[in-house]
């Protein structure tokens, strides 16, 4: 069969790459996914030069050892990669030198926590980058750098948090933005700027309850389709109050649709038809958190548990999140990281510590009006046996 271009073998028993692949050089599109193989070794795609697509998704050597990083030697018209649910945690940044004209890269379902700028140098002209239901607490703007014709980024069921101003820089080629199904609890008001050709942004199926009123302002002639109804409690009260008074104005260039889920008055209703009047909070006088940390432990022997307490003022109230020396970034009821725990009140409970725990932990606090946040050290003690 000299002129089979589409092979896949996905989805059966192999625990070794299909031999003689010199004799479909012709091949466009090969599929070995799914399968149990269990050895990747560098050289074995050479022959393979007009490859243009190659999905190595849920392979038992790739989840053993990681991806080697001549893997991908010979790859030269590679233009899409897919190496998903195969435990990485990190990205595989010597295979993806082989393979730098790739335009359509996923990494999801893996167990990728952070991002360097140096992952991504060698394949800048990645124009969808899918990093989905990865271990990412945070955006990391150098990683992102070095992309000059992103259009797609799919950072959706990671454990974000909350996203910083000015997270994604200047993305400006940037269209569509996924955030969905992650743990999103806080967007800052600049946290989308430097994006100034996005078109859609998705932050269904998350946790928050309001927005900032300036998070997207901008001069545009195209407009920004904003999907936030499903799945998120929004509180109608004030602090939604300057998001609704920035797009439910005529000639605003952002469509969007937020039902409240509270207070129990506006519940169901469409936040664009409620009279900016109405939206209201209990406070006798609004104002930006604060937040102190004393009373929390300094100090534990490894293999204990530890306490840090954060108490927080300031109405209405406000979000509550810790970021810990080992880059976890944890709101309460967050499950990603079994044996931390941030309870309703602030307090962060490590039930087992381990050397990886010492440092620096930050809590932070924001509502509408801003932001406060109070660093706390925590000791470790090693206890000789």
């Amino acid at each position: 069969m000299p002129l089979l271009t589409d092979i896949s073998v996905k989805n059966n028993r192999l625990q070794s790459i299909p031999e003689r692949l010199d004799v479909i050089t012709h091949s466009r599109i090969l599929d070995i996914s799914n399968n149990p193989i269990k050895s990747l070794p560098g050289g074995q795609f050479t022959s393979l030069n007009s490859l243009l697509k190659l999905d190595i998704s849920n392979i038992s050597a790739i989840q053993d050892g990681g991806l080697a990083p001549d893997a991908l030697t010979g790859l030269h018209s590679l233009v899409e990669l897919r190496v998903e649910n195969n435990q990485l945690n990190k990205v595989p940044s010597q295979a993806l030198s082989a393979v730098k004209q790739t335009q359509i890269l996923s990494l999801s379902h893996n167990k990728i926590e952070t991002l360097d700028e140096s992952d991504f140098v060698s394949v800048s002209n990645v124009s969808n980058l899918q990093l989905a239901s990865n271990m990412l607490a945070k955006v990391s703007e150098k990683a992102l750098r070095p992309f000059t014709n992103l259009t797609q980024l799919d950072l959706s069921g990671n454990p974000l948090v909350h996203i910083p101003d000015w997270s994604f820089g200047n993305s400006t080629t940037l269209s569509s933005l996924r955030l969905s199904n992650a743990k999103l609890s806080v967007i800052d008001p600049a946290a989308f700027h430097g994006l100034k050709g996005v078109h859609s942004i998705d932050v269904t199926n998350n946790n928050l309850t309001w927005l900032p009123g300036d998070l997207l302002k901008y001069d545009r002639a195209f407009p920004i389709y904003l999907y936030a109804d499903q799945g998120n409690p929004w509180y109608c009260d004030c602090q939604m109050k300057p998001f609704s008074q920035a797009v439910n104005v005529p000639g605003q260039s952002v469509i969007t649709n937020i039902h409240c889920s509270g207070p129990e008055k506006f519940k169901g209703r469409n936040l664009g038809d409620i009279p900016l009047a109405n939206l209201t909070c209990d406070c006798e006088h609004q104002e930006a958190p604060s937040v102190d940390t004393s009373g929390s432990d300094n100090s534990t022997a490894v293999g204990q548990p530890a306490k840090l307490t954060c108490k927080v003022s300031g109405c209405p109230t406000a979000h509550v999140f810790w970021t810990t020396p080992r880059g976890f970034v944890i709101s309460p009821h967050l499950t990603e990281y079994p044996g931390y725990d941030v309870q309703d009140d602030g307090t962060l409970v490590i039930t087992a510590t381990v050397a990886e725990d010492a440092g620096n932990y930050i809590c932070m606090a924001a509502n509408y009006l801003g932001k406060a946040e109070q660093s706390h050290k925590l000791k470790l003690d090693i206890i000789e046996t």
